[in-house]
C-alpha cells in the first residue's frame, strides 16, 4: 500500500544521502592531501606541520583510489624527510601509526592468543595461514573489512615509500624508521626464542637474538 511505498521512498532517501556524504568526505580528503603535498613538495613547510600530518595521514588510511593513496604515502615521506632538521622530529610518531594501521585489518594480521608457559616450537612450514586477497575485501559488502583493509593498503604504500627513501640505512643507528624497527624487534624479541621458534643460536652462544 501507500505506506510501505512511503517507507521505500524514504529508505532509499537515506541510502542516497549516505552514498553523497561518503562522496564528500571523500573529496575532501583529497583535496586536502593535494594541498598538504604541494607544501611537501615546494620545501615551505609551516612552523606547526600538525595540520599537514593530519590531512596526509587522512588520505593514507581513506583513500579508496590507490594511485591517490600511492602519493599520499609519497606525500608523507617527504613530509618526514622534510623535518630531519628540526628539533623534534614528527617522524617516529607517524612511523608508529602507520605500524597501526598495518595492523588492525584482523583478515591480514591475526590477532595473537594467548600463548601456554611452554609452547611448541613453530615453524615457518606450519603456517598455513592466507589472508583474503585485497581485490575480495575492497569490492566486499562488508564496510568494515573494506575500510580495514583500504587503511592496511595506504600504511604498507607509505612504509614501502619511507623504506625506499631512507635506503640503505633504513634501520641503523640513525635510520629514518629506525623507530619502527626498534619496536618490531623488541616484540620478537620477547616472544621469540631459539628454543621455542626453532631457530639456531646466535653466534657466540645466548640466548635471544639481539
Amino acid at each position: 500500500g501507500k505506506a510501505g511505498e512511503r517507507e521505500a521512498a524514504r529508505r532509499r532517501v537515506i541510502t542516497t544521502v549516505a552514498q553523497l556524504g561518503d562522496v564528500q568526505r571523500g573529496l575532501h580528503t583529497s583535496v586536502l592531501v593535494a594541498v598538504a603535498s604541494v607544501f611537501v613538495q615546494t620545501g615551505r613547510l609551516p612552523a606547526k606541520v600538525a595540520p599537514l600530518i593530519r590531512a596526509i595521514m587522512d588520505g593514507v588510511q581513506r583513500e579508496s583510489q590507490e594511485l591517490l593513496q600511492i602519493r599520499a604515502a609519497e606525500a608523507i615521506t617527504g613530509l618526514m624527510r622534510a623535518c630531519e632538521g628540526r628539533k623534534v622530529s614528527p617522524a617516529p610518531k607517524i612511523l608508529s601509526n602507520l605500524g597501526v594501521y598495518l595492523c588492525e585489518d584482523p583478515t591480514f594480521t591475526p590477532r595473537a592468543i594467548e600463548m601456554n608457559e611452554e609452547p611448541e616450537k613453530v615453524t615457518l612450514e606450519q603456517v598455513t595461514y592466507e589472508p583474503p586477497s585485497d581485490a575480495s575485501l575492497l569490492t566486499s559488502d562488508d564496510d568494515t573489512a573494506r575500510v580495514l583493509r583500504i587503511k592496511k593498503r595506504g600504511a604498507l604504500f607509505a612504509l614501502t615509500k619511507a623504506a625506499e627513501a631512507y635506503a640503505p640505512n633504513a634501520i641503523g643507528e640513525g635510520g629514518g624508521i629506525k623507530s619502527l624497527w626498534d619496536k618490531v624487534s623488541a616484540v620478537l624479541a620477547a616472544a621469540c626464542t631459539p628454543q621455542s621458534c626453532n631457530l639456531p643460536p646466535p653466534p657466540g652462544g645466548g640466548g635471544r637474538p639481539k
